[in-house]
């Protein structure tokens, strides 16, 4: 008996490690770290960042001469001549010493090209593609703020329906246990059949809330799998859920007063990767402007190379290849063309002008986004402080309606009363713990941190 005792237990021990070992139970920090490294579109930001930094390197080679081959093969109908028909015919046989046989002709040719001066479009272009990259840089920074906000309202959701549902439940049973002193008190006597009948209301109202909140936190559980990347019936469990067992509704890091500083509006305008990004458009605008009249200026590009042909063009046409080295230089000159490279100009620098006005507007904008983030997490405190004392003052009530039902100086619709403002001011406790992480989230991303 004892062994098969041990036995149960052994099976029922290895039962309880299966079930922990495949639930994955996740806290805010390592939800986050799993959507930074799995989220389809921070993979999609870091691809966009590498293609950047690729470009700009790609730019730097324009500095650089560049090399290149070339070969053809051209087989005409009739050979070059040197002499007329009438030379030939006073020649005679000396002509035939004259012949080029170029009926097939092989070239080669290998070059090499050094631009000197192009006006500054290569290094106007080059920095466009550094500032191009840091834009990149700046993207990805903001993409991994809107994943980790995203986790941070879908984690802080799953949370508040978690609370919710043991409401749901605590609601549900306190409906069951005043529906079976109701049927006590009908079959004494002492109680109508309305009175049962408006409290099974209750409970069937009670028991499909509870049948809504469970079926929406299993699909906010979903999305957070999909936002962390992992399959969407991941059975995972998350560890600020407990909250919803604290009687007060209270964790240790939930009582702050933020204070704004001229400090957190300087960090917020330095530090926005959205406001970095305007800057850097603004930089590449200007530098468009250099391109465009770069396009309207004299160049001057430096070519050398080796040419080689057969038949050879050094040593009478003979049959075998032979060539020469060459070096020199291109100039290009735009002489006149109506105004259209001051045309051009100007439009670019308008374009410069809208960048440098959107990127005031935009700090002007972000700078108020600070102060409204400020003034909504000191909101959501001073709510969630009001909210616990509801929730005291909730529970203290029902306690006395029941003592007051019991003895029956209370009416059961009293009961009720109470119990609804119990469940309402519980919600709406839990409704306001949210509130003031997601505030808080949001003050953390406005300024920078």
């Amino acid at each position: 008996m004892t062994d098969r005792r041990h036995f149960l237990l052994l099976l029922l021990a290895i039962g309880t490690c299966m079930v922990t070992h495949a639930q994955q139970l996740l806290s805010l920090d390592s939800c986050r770290a799993l959507a930074l490294r799995h989220n389809k579109q921070m993979l999609i930001a870091r691809q966009q960042q590498q293609a950047t930094h690729y470009e700009q390197r790609a730019a730097f080679t324009n500095f650089l001469p560049k090399i290149s081959a070339s070969g053809t093969y051209m087989h005409t109908e009739r050979e070059l001549s040197l002499l007329n028909e009438e030379q030939k015919e006073l020649l005679g046989v000396l002509s035939e010493w004259l012949r080029t046989d170029t009926r097939n002709l092989w070239i080669g040719n290998i070059q090499l090209t050094q631009p000197l001066y192009m006006g500054g479009k290569i290094a106007a272009y080059y920095r466009i593609t550094r500032y191009k990259a840091h834009i990149a840089d700046k993207q990805t920074e903001a993409k991994r703020q809107e994943t980790l906000s995203a986790i941070d309202e879908a984690y802080w959701l799953v949370v508040s329906l978690a609370a919710k549902k043991e409401l749901a439940q605590n609601y549900l049973q306190l409906t069951r246990t005043l529906e079976n002193d109701i049927q006590k008190m009908v079959d004494a006597g002492i109680a109508t059949r309305a009175d049962k009948l408006s409290i099974i209301v209750k409970s069937d109202k009670a028991a499909l809330t509870l049948t809504e909140v469970t079926d929406g936190l299993n699909l906010s559980r979903m999305a957070l799998c999909q936002l962390c990347g992992l399959p969407l019936e991941s059975d995972i469990r998350l560890i600020d859920e407990e909250i919803s067992r604290n009687e007060n509704g209270k964790k240790d890091d939930d009582s702050f007063i933020p204070s704004i500083l001229a400090q957190d509006v300087n960090m917020a305008l330095t530090q926005n990767p959205e406001l970095q990004s305007l800057r850097y458009l603004h930089k590449i605008r200007q530098q468009q402007v250099k391109i465009t009249r770069a396009d309207y200026l004299p160049t001057v590009v430096l070519t050398g190379g080796y040419m080689t042909s057969n038949p050879s063009l050094m040593n009478g046409f003979e049959r075998k290849f032979n060539g020469t080295w060459f070096v020199g230089a291109i100039a290009s000159v735009p002489l006149w063309n109506w105004g259209e490279g001051i045309y051009k100009v100007r439009e670019a620098r308008a374009q410069a002008n809208i960048s440098h006005y959107e990127l005031t507007e935009a700090e002007e904008l972000v700078e108020l986004q600070v102060h409204q983030a400020y003034y909504r997490t000191n909101e959501a405190q001073k709510r969630l402080e009001m909210t616990k004392q509801n929730v005291m003052k909730a529970t203290e009530n029902l306690r006395y309606a029941q003592v007051g039902f019991q003895e029956g100086v209370i009416p059961v619709n009293n009961v009720m009363e109470a119990q609804t403002a119990w469940l309402s001011a519980h919600t709406e406790q839990v409704d306001a713990f949210i509130e003031v992480k997601l505030a808080y989230a949001n003050l953390q991303k406005v300024i920078g941190k």
